[in-house]
């Protein structure tokens, strides 16, 4: 998102970098939103279900941003900006605290210090990828600079790719984390 929407504003709908601005900027208070929100949905939910959800639920709005077009109401590009960053934000927050659930305090700083890499590596890869496929798209079909379709060959890649960490993350148990999140699994009822 950060290296895709603000070119496909500038370049696909022909907007100054200010007014990108003023759109992109949606994501970010979406997530500034989530922060109040991710104690209370991970107690209530518990990390899998946020995991795997939220995971699905980010990943629709990672595609329907592949059909942002001009003709679109600003106001539902800034709906689907907002929910995106508000997903994102608590997917990230669930792995971010999952990652540490069960390092001991002696590894700690080992295990931040690979997380922190791993997590870097993700974000550098989705960016070089997206690029890729945005200079494929480009080539493949013989024009000068992207336009809208090249965006949405990219999204629509990137979202295949992203949609792996929900299916990674419904093998996790349902109780995962539950010591942190408070979150815990009712049993089903023998009677019911």
């Amino acid at each position: 998102m950060p290296f895709l929407l603000p070119m496909m504003m500038q370049i696909g709908f022909g907007m100054s970098p200010a007014q990108s601005g003023l759109i992109t900027f949606a994501g970010s208070a979406g997530s500034l939103v989530m922060r109040v929100a991710a104690p209370k949905l991970l107690r209530a939910l518990g990390f899998r279900n946020v995991l795997v959800w939220v995971g699905l639920i980010s990943t629709l709005i990672l595609a329907a941003t592949a059909g942002f077009r001009p003709s679109w109401p600003i106001a539902l590009i800034y709906a689907t900006l907002l929910a995106g960053g508000f997903f994102q934000s608590l997917q990230f927050i669930a792995y971010n605290t999952i990652a540490y659930a069960d390092v001991p305090r002696g590894q700690m700083s080992a295990a931040t210090s690979f997380y922190t890499t791993f997590q870097q590596l993700s974000l550098t890869t989705g960016i070089a990828v997206s690029a890729a496929v945005l200079g494929a798209s480009i080539h493949w079909r013989d024009v000068a600079t992207p336009e809208l379709y090249d965006f949405s060959v990219a999204y629509l890649t990137v979202s295949a790719f992203a949609i792996l960490a929900p299916l990674l993350s419904s093998r996790l148990d349902k109780n995962a984390g539950m010591e942190m999140s408070g979150h815990q699994e009712k049993p089903a009822d023998p009677h019911g």
